[in-house]
């Protein structure tokens, strides 16, 4: 039976970051980053096969709740982003850019009422936020965990490189975790993702529609008592 190492949050929760993260402490050690897409792929996203394993287990990251991880990919371990509710609407209307300001209040009042929006909760299976975090986190399991809070990695993303090492048992210099925290901060994950967007988008009609405000590393505007990040 295939085995994983997941990387799992409701979306727009900040699990992008930590897969930039876990892609240069797993496979960064020549100090250049890896395709991510390819080395931690998204299993909603990615065709390819898989090549990439690290300690016996292939490293991807998923959005399912743990009752829709199918019964042949088995979890070893699980790296787990959490987010406020309220930052992710936020960055959830962001991201799908409602046509109107209707739109934006239907969405606002799906996810109020049923924790969650479409596509994601029914369509893509992904649940609701509550059900999605009571999943993974609402009760033991028999894999080891690691559970990272969104906001706590905006304070501290240098102290959040370190346990996710710890955690993967990767030995990593104290210049290494600096290099890292700077290499996967907001302006590098977004012009890496702008790159990224561009050389899609020459070729296919589909990308070519999305505004770079729709790449998943979104904005880095900072409001009254708010950092995001996504």
């Amino acid at each position: 039976m295939t085995e994983f190492i997941w990387i799992v949050s409701f979306p727009k929760s900040g699990s992008t970051w930590v897969r930039f993260m876990a892609a240069h402490l797993m496979f960064g050690g020549d100090g250049k980053l890896p395709n991510v897409s390819e080395v931690i792929p998204d299993i909603h996203e990615y065709t390819g096969p898989l090549e990439h394993i690290r300690q016996g287990a292939y490293p991807a990251k998923t959005h399912f709740p743990k009752y829709n991880i199918p019964p042949t990919m088995r979890t070893r371990s699980m790296i787990h982003v959490i987010r406020n509710p309220l930052d992710v609407v936020d960055s959830a209307i962001a991201y799908l850019k409602p046509d109107t300001s209707e739109d934006r209040g239907e969405m606002i009042e799906a996810f109020c009422k049923y924790g969650g929006v479409e596509p994601w909760r029914t369509i893509l299976n992904y649940g609701s936020w509550n059900e999605h975090a009571d999943s993974w986190l609402g009760s033991k399991h028999d894999f080891p965990c690691l559970c990272f809070r969104y906001e706590d990695m905006l304070l501290d993303p240098y102290e959040h490189v370190r346990k996710l090492a710890d955690f993967l048992s990767i030995e990593v210099s104290e210049s290494r975790i600096k290099e890292i925290a700077e290499n996967t901060s907001f302006s590098s994950m977004r012009a890496i993702e702008t790159k990224k967007w561009k050389r899609e988008s020459r070729g296919s009609s589909m990308m070519s529609k999305l505004s770079r405000n729709q790449i998943f590393v979104l904005c880095g505007r900072e409001n009254p008592g708010h950092t995001r990040k996504t």
